[in-house]
């Protein structure tokens, strides 16, 4: 959110749109009531046209969200990683993303995605440039990113791989 106002001011025609909702889920519930949103419109106001909140998509429009973007922040702690960073991968929308250890694991800065540093947003609005400017270059990296997540989280495969576990699990017992 951070980033938002600066990445507004370098592009006046865009339209940026934030899907999810005011819940809480792994971080600690704000004073009062506050919802983190609501924090950070205090600390970094935008413009409400372009600036869209949609709250909590169903699939479907989420997928559809992800095929029409020209870019997918994804942002995150050293937690978990989200299923939302593999289908925007798998939609092919370029992805910039936090440089930390969950999506380390997944991306590869400038081969099927680009990493910024979590607490920069000058960067992460110089990664958006990037992704903007150079479309041609772009392209490379989303399909490439697409590739990565049919080749290690299909789910044919990954059913394979706990076939094998179960395998060894079975003949470990015996």
């Amino acid at each position: 959110m951070r980033a938002v106002p600066e990445i507004c001011r370098r592009r006046p025609h865009c339209l940026i749109l934030i899907e999810g909702g005011d819940g809480v889920s792994y971080s600690p519930r704000l004073p009062q009531g506050q919802t983190y949103r609501e924090r950070m419109l205090m600390e970094a106001p935008v413009d409400p046209h372009r600036v869209i909140f949609l709250g909590n998509a169903p699939f479907e429009r989420h997928l559809r969200l992800l095929q029409i973007s020209a870019v997918h922040i994804y942002l995150t702690v050293p937690f978990v990683l989200s299923w939302s960073l593999l289908e925007a991968m798998a939609t092919q929308t370029v992805v910039i993303a936090s440089d930390t250890p969950p999506v380390r694991d997944v991306i590869e800065d400038g081969r099927n995605g680009l990493l910024v540093d979590f607490f920069s947003p000058r960067r992460i609005a110089d990664r958006v440039d990037e992704v903007l400017d150079h479309p041609d270059r772009m392209t490379a990296i989303a399909h490439a990113a697409r590739e990565y997540v049919q080749r290690h989280y299909s789910v044919r495969d990954s059913l394979n791989r706990y076939q094998e576990i179960i395998a060894m699990l079975t003949r470990q017992r015996n």
